[in-house]
């Protein structure tokens, strides 16, 4: 059986290097049983780096708690009022608060907004009283994935929530996944303490890890990779985890068709156009995220910055510098130029990791790709 499973959070046979990470969930995990008040985590990276696999491996190491731990995922928009989240959190509340029918139910006969307006308050804080009691008796692993697609008033209210329940009984552990544009949704919210959530990085492995990421899934099926068909396939990857899971998939499965217990740079021959498929559409993918009119723009930018980029030292301010200039050439104007260079961060072309100030590749083979096709459409033009 194949080990490797390239897909959108398929867990790994190996998960390589997220030591640290998985190190971090274990801990607070362990603080929520004890209701010891554990920190938000937020995982924050770009895609195919592997934050729902992590979200995943942190549900089943909650489940293995002998049911002492609830786990709760918030799928889709997040309520933008705080009574509606709760009443989803809470087992057995019914699918959502609904002020206008507790109103109701209060106010037969009575006009008085007053009292409407009390009772919707009293209701909410009956359905929080209601969570809070079940958090203390089981507390309560809650997942955010894809938070970067949520409303900023949903996350503020559900912030709010969390704050409100850890006072009272530090028995929540709230867990949000994301890419680099969360950020810019946590900071619309009006939320300030998610600045003290521990915060993870996750993107690219390094050259130990992706070499890791291949040798043991195939070394636990009996089979083998010579030393320099790994060195290709790690320096093809570049480190981006799903393009390593569709190397391993493809190799695998092309030395057992050939009946062998090992990978030779034979096999890499035998299934690059597999890969080459697998990739252009990745890159096409992303590509969707942009006006045809802008990838022009985006491939200048890329090129201007390629030295600045290579040094480890380019920041935000660099990158809008960079823009601005671009655009002047290309348009005559700076207008958006702000807009754009967030475009750049929100997709992870480039993204700052949390807690540094330099921009570094969410995906460095992407921005290869970038240049190259506007090198093409330049010369065929």
């Amino acid at each position: 059986m194949n080990p490797f499973t390239p897909g959108y959070g398929i867990m790994p046979p190996y998960l390589a290097g997220r030591e640290r990470e998985q190190a971090a969930i274990s801990e607070s995990l362990a603080l929520l049983a004890d209701s010891r008040g554990p920190r938000p985590i937020m995982m924050i990276g770009p895609r195919g780096c592997g934050k729902t696999v992590l979200i995943e491996w942190c549900q089943e190491q909650a489940r293995r708690s002998a049911g002492k731990v609830r786990i709760k995922e918030l799928i889709g928009n997040i309520p933008s009022d705080l009574g509606e989240i709760a009443s989803s959190l809470a087992d057995g509340a019914g699918t959502g608060f609904r002020p206008s029918e507790a109103s109701a139910k209060v106010n037969v006969g009575i006009a008085s907004a007053d009292v409407r307006f009390r009772a919707d308050a009293e209701a909410k804080a009956g359905i929080v009283d209601t969570l809070v009691e079940q958090c203390e008796k089981s507390p309560l692993l809650l997942v955010v994935d894809e938070a970067a697609r949520k409303s900023p008033q949903g996350m503020g209210e559900l912030l709010e929530l969390v704050q409100v329940i850890n006072r009272r009984s530090n028995s929540l552990l709230l867990v949000i996944a994301g890419t680099p544009a969360t950020m810019e949704v946590l900071r619309a919210s009006g939320a300030t303490f998610f600045d003290r959530a521990k915060g993870l990085n996750i993107g690219l492995l390094n050259e130990a890890d992706s070499r890791e990421a291949i040798r043991k899934p195939l070394s636990g099926q009996g089979m083998a990779i010579a030393d320099d068909a790994l060195d290709e396939i790690v320096e093809d990857s570049q480190g981006f985890p799903f393009f390593l899971q569709e190397w391993g998939k493809a190799l695998f499965d092309a030395a057992r068709r050939r009946n062998r217990s090992e990978i030779l740079t034979d096999d890499i021959g035998a299934t690059i156009d597999e890969l080459r498929k697998a990739k252009e559409q990745t890159y096409e993918s992303r590509y969707d995220e942009w006006r045809e009119a802008d990838i022009d723009l985006l491939a200048r930018v890329l090129r201007a910055t390629h030295d600045a980029r290579s040094s480890g030292n380019f920041t935000k301010a660099d990158l809008l510098i960079a823009v601005s200039q671009a655009m002047k050439v290309s348009n005559g104007t700076t207008e958006c130029s702000e807009e754009f260079t967030q475009q750049v961060l929100d997709t992870g072309c480039l993204w700052k990791p949390l807690g540094s100030s330099h921009l570094i590749s969410g995906l460095p083979s992407f921005i290869d790709h970038v240049l190259n096709r506007a090198r093409l459409d330049s010369d065929s033009g």
